[in-house]
């Protein structure tokens, strides 16, 4: 199990961050605030699609590994083990593991998938900062930057 966290999070950091740069460096710079907040929109609703289904699935297969004699609301509300027998909580803790493996067998092709799309994400670089001439406050002079950021020259 720690094999295929360890892959996830490879897959997770290779592929949130480029994918942001990747954004970045392909729009306009007056659109590049509403390309990130529709990359984030997007990220947190497939998340929420994500967890919804990853929980349909762990809780039907927790509902169909019970055992009869244990009531399907105890099982979907274990978060004690006052009450249950031994035999009761081994069953509940078995039925969890099995819903987790599924999980993780569903999640990790999805992850590989977006650790090696990350291969494929072409070097394109942002554009340098060119910043207008500034006005010094205190003295009254007038700041310019170069734009390769190399020196600064002050004008009067």
């Amino acid at each position: 199990m720690a094999v295929t966290q360890i892959i996830e999070g490879i897959g997770i950091g290779f592929c949130f961050q480029p994918g942001m740069i990747v954004l970045l460096a392909n729009s306009r710079k007056e659109d590049r605030a509403v390309a990130t907040s529709l990359r984030n929109f997007s990220r947190t609703v497939g998340g929420a699609v994500g967890l919804a289904a990853f929980s349909a699935v762990l809780n039907n297969i927790l509902l169909s590994n019970i055992p009869n004699t244990i009531a399907p609301q105890k099982a979907l509300q274990f978060t004690t083990t006052e009450g249950l027998s031994d035999s009761e909580r081994n069953a509940i803790i078995d039925a969890y593991m099995k819903g987790i493996h599924v999980i993780m067998c569903l999640g990790c092709p999805l992850i590989s998938c977006c650790l090696l799309s990350s291969f494929f994400i072409k070097d394109v670089a942002l554009e340098g900062r060119k910043e207008g001439p500034a006005e010094d406050v205190e003295t009254g002079n007038i700041n310019r930057v170069d734009a390769h950021a190399v020196d600064i020259e002050k004008t009067s």
